[in-house]
């Protein structure tokens, strides 16, 4: 990557300045336009595939995504300026977005609120509906892939390096995934492709901006499931929370069928950030851990913005799904869709508290009978001061054993129970569920609520246990290294792996062993004369699931995986042969099972197995 720093492109045009990232096939890197005294973005493919025997295939995908980009004339998708090729080697020449990706503004512990992370996914989505309309698929949407314009809250999609076709029927996918926001049908070499391949992307990216988590791996949620969002951020809508599960649904057929689809699920973003300061309390909801504020009547939302005018008796107001008041402190509600206003019959009438008997207004009365009337009067109104005082007293000594934990009410005094900090039903948001209910439903009888602060009385979901800190649970993508690569290009994509590396020599050259943190290994082998890889091996304990050693199959064979090959590692897997040898145009290999660990080894063909 760094030998290309410095260098003059297009006669002295373009100067290439510094890389900006790697990824797939590609380096991009920040250039400058000469002639127009500009910052652009240049990219092209890795140099060192440029010996590879499918650099011809690469370079034609590389001008096709080129040709993708250049169909687009949207705000929040990279502009393209220019191609060209020079002494044979392919440049993409893009817009310049200053700023940073969203997984640089968000990782490692800055989630976004709510209603701006919204704002951010809804442009995404736009973005996405126009790429789908051209019958395309992003297939690489995550926070990496969007980048915030500096100054501006504006977001741009980048990176259309996998986008293909779709049709919604059965087709071979390019097997290059991002680990937390790819589905799991882009693990497998066939598959269908709809606009709910995107959905999913979509919606893990909203997972990471509101919680600062990559999401578990959707090939890994067979044993580890996807905790909600609401486990990681109590102050998340209902409404989101379910979104962002529906969208990450395992099953394509689960998603919502469009991007269009899964974005009517999420509040309305011209009115999720509105000018009022916090704290701002939020509606009860039966899904919702219980807020704490102080006691307000059952439905009361002081400061939410009201759909009509405030009756002068407080009267539960409509939810409004357009407002999404921003929060530090309280969870806020919001729904999927308008809900009209409960009928007179379930309406829940807050009861006022108990006042004091307030006498009649005076009546101008004459004789005896005015007489007699304001004695009744004064007789009532001692004999309701002694019930009160009476009553005052029985209070306080039954409350005396209890007076040090139960929270003193500051604004409104009721008679009724002390608050209950528990839902009165189990709440289908706190569970782990990959079908999760299309929206929240809203709470006729919604708890009480003290008057301590959220950090008192907002624990975590009781039914939500804690992830285990397992390397499992923290998924660390499987690198499919092909035979030919270059040493330099296989310490590129292992650098930042957390790996324990062991070198010995043999006849057959160096050997480079790796064992990652879930008792994966990786081996290569080179040869003295090229430092290039000549066998690429891996072994995977047999609990791997079978997505993750498919995925890292295809990318060993340099992408010429097929059928026949992917079904040999299914027999092997499931113990219906003990191995499998296979041959490509390009390469040799075989899969082979070892005890309770499965083996997959590629090499160049004129090498011994």
């Amino acid at each position: 990557m760094d030998t290309l720093v410095g260098k003059s492109l297009q006669g002295g045009k373009y100067t290439l300045d510094e890389p900006l990232g790697q990824g797939g096939f590609g380096i991009t890197f920040k250039a400058t336009n000469h002639f127009l005294g500009q910052w652009v973005v240049i990219k092209t493919l890795s140099p060192d595939l440029r010996s590879d025997p499918q650099f011809p295939d690469l370079e034609r995908k590389f001008q096709d995504e080129a040709q993708r980009l250049a169909r687009y004339d949207h705000p929040n998708i990279v502009r393209v300026k220019d191609f060209f090729i020079e002494n044979a080697v392919p440049f993409l020449v893009m817009d310049y977005v200053p700023g940073q990706t969203l997984e640089q503004v968000v990782f490692p512990n800055k989630p976004l609120p709510e209603a701006l992370a919204i704002h951010y996914i809804r442009q995404i989505g736009a973005a996405l509906e126009v790429v789908h309309q051209t019958g395309l698929l992003h297939r690489d949407v995550k926070p990496q892939n969007i980048i915030l314009r500096q100054g501006t809250d504006q977001v741009v999609l980048i990176d259309f390096g996998i986008a293909r076709e779709f049709s919604g029927h059965t087709q071979a996918h390019t097997n290059l995934v991002t680990v937390g926001y790819a589905p799991v049908e882009q693990y497998m070499f066939r598959a269908r492709r709809t606009p709910a391949t995107d959905v999913y992307g979509l919606a893990a990216t909203l997972y990471a901006l509101l919680t600062a988590q990559v999401p578990v791996a959707s090939i890994l949620r067979d044993r580890h499931p996807l905790p909600e969002p609401r486990s990681y951020n109590p102050q998340l809508s209902p409404a989101v929370n379910q979104a962002i599960l529906r969208g990450m649904a395992i099953e394509l057929d689960q998603r919502p069928a469009s991007i269009a689809d899964w974005l009517s699920l999420l509040p309305n973003p011209a009115n999720s950030l509105p000018a009022i300061p916090p704290p701002i309390v939020g509606s009860s909801v039966s899904t919702a851990p219980t807020l704490a504020v102080n006691p307000l009547q059952p439905t009361q939302s002081p400061n939410a913005v009201p759909v009509a005018p405030p009756a002068p008796i407080p009267a539960p107001i409509p939810v409004n799904p357009g407002r999404v008041p921003a929060s530090s402190t309280a969870a806020t509600l919001a729904v999927n869709s308008p809900l009209p206003p409960l009928p007179p019959s379930n309406a829940s009438i807050p009861v006022p508290a108990p006042v004091a008997p307030r006498s009649p207004a005076p009546v101008k009365r004459s004789g005896w009978g005015a007489a007699f009337l304001g004695l009744v009067v004064l007789a009532s109104i001692a004999l309701g001061a002694i019930g009160a005082v009476w009553y005052y007293s029985q209070q306080q000594e039954n409350s005396s054993s209890t007076e040090e934990t139960q929270p003193e009410p500051t604004e409104i005094e009721t008679p009724e129970e002390p608050p209950s900090f528990e839902e009165p039903e189990p709440s289908p948001e706190a569970e782990r569920s990959p079908e999760p209910s299309p929206s929240p439903e809203v709470s006729d009888s919604p708890s009480p609520q003290g008057n301590t602060t959220p950090e008192s009385y907002e624990p975590a979901p009781p039914d939500i246990p804690q992830e285990p800190e397992s390397p499992v649970n923290q998924p660390v993508p499987i690198p499919g290294i092909p035979p030919g690569s270059s040493e330099g290009s296989v310490n590129d994509r292992l650098e930042n792996m957390p790996l324990e590396k062991e070198s010995k020599q043999d006849e057959t050259g160096r050997i480079d062993s790796y064992e990652l943190p879930n008792r994966v290994t990786l081996s290569y082998t080179y040869d003295e004369a090229t430092n290039t890889v000549v066998r690429s091996e891996v072994s995977f304990p047999r609990v791997t699931p079978i997505y993750v050693m498919q995925s890292t199959l295809v990318n060993m064979l340099a992408l010429e995986s097929n059928e026949a090959i992917e079904q040999g590692l299914a027999d092997v897997h499931d113990e219906r042969l003990g191995e499998y040898p296979f041959e490509t145009s390009n390469f040799g290999g075989a899969i082979w099972r070892d005890g309770s660990r499965i083996y997959i080894a590629v090499w160049q063909p004129y090498r011994e197995g």
